[in-house]
């Protein structure tokens, strides 16, 4: 009897990531490594009873999530929340969120043959397989993504920008890809910001960050960012009225997703942007 660990994308699984669910007592228990306040967390929340209901008919099976506050990025943090969940039988771990705290917690999680789902981690080296056998990630490689970026700002002729990141590992690897493509084609970056990434993103202040970015006249923005700050910039963004028709905003990952789920006021459709002739 083995169940795929499927929670959150049931056909994006390969077949290596399943359980033997005969040898657990019910109910299972899997990790989960994210931030008390994350958007994640309905969906993983769904995830769950989805496959409970799926397989309710197979022996009393009862997968139940196991949360744990994955506020702190410091490596020793990571670990300890790991082996925490490790010491309280959990047979899969979902997140971190960051790629930098991914990478730690796989070296602990892929020696002991636990299955592991990244569901924002882009970081291009963790597409090894020979050092993450156990990793299985939700969204794709940054490489991948920046060429999409790439394509836009050729197609439409662009050269001038401005930047917004996160001070992290993430934030920080998108500034150092773009500045370099930007280096080679003669592109300009007007503003480039970072903010910092508060335990709670209901407490982000950007307007600093924002106020930069206007006053430099970039009407074309780049945001390399996590995804549960980024209903907190649009609204300040909103707020200064950055998105109105002449701006063009370009996320990456699953970022967008959420915009629809911003708290009041709630951010209107994006401008065409790119089809628009003041952008530029």
């Amino acid at each position: 009897l083995s169940l795929s660990l499927s929670l959150l994308s049931p056909s994006s699984f390969s077949s290596h990531l399943s359980i033997n669910l005969a040898i657990y007592p019910s109910p299972i228990s899997v990790g989960v490594l994210i931030k008390p306040d994350s958007r994640l967390r309905p969906t993983i929340d769904f995830a769950f009873r989805y496959a409970n209901e799926q397989y309710a008919h197979v022996g009393g099976i009862v997968i139940e999530p196991l949360y744990n506050d994955n506020s702190l990025t410091e490596d020793i943090h990571i670990i300890s929340a790991v082996v925490k969940m490790l010491s309280d039988g959990v047979v899969g771990v979902i997140g971190p969120a960051d790629s930098s705290s991914v990478i730690i917690a796989s070296g602990i999680l892929s020696p002991l043959q636990i299955p592991q789902i990244a569901p924002q981690a882009s970081d291009p080296a963790l597409s090894s397989k020979a050092k993450h056998p156990y990793l299985l990630r939700l969204t794709p490689p940054d490489n991948l993504m920046n060429e999409v970026v790439i394509d836009v700002f050729s197609h439409f002729n662009w050269s001038n920008c401005a930047m917004i990141t996160s001070k992290n590992n993430y934030g920080d690897q998108g500034v150092r890809w773009f500045l370099l493509q930007a280096f080679k084609r003669g592109w300009n970056i007007l503003a480039l910001e970072q903010h910092e990434t508060p335990k709670f993103a209901n407490t982000l202040d950007v307007r600093q960050q924002l106020t930069n970015i206007k006053n430099s006249d970039a009407r074309v923005i780049i945001m390399y960012t996590m995804m549960e700050y980024a209903p907190y910039i649009f609204r300040e963004a909103f707020n200064m009225n950055m998105l109105d028709d002449g701006y063009a905003w370009i996320l990456l990952d699953t970022t967008g997703v959420h915009l629809r789920e911003l708290p009041a006021p709630r951010v209107p459709t994006l401008p065409p942007g790119p089809a628009h002739h003041s952008t530029r």
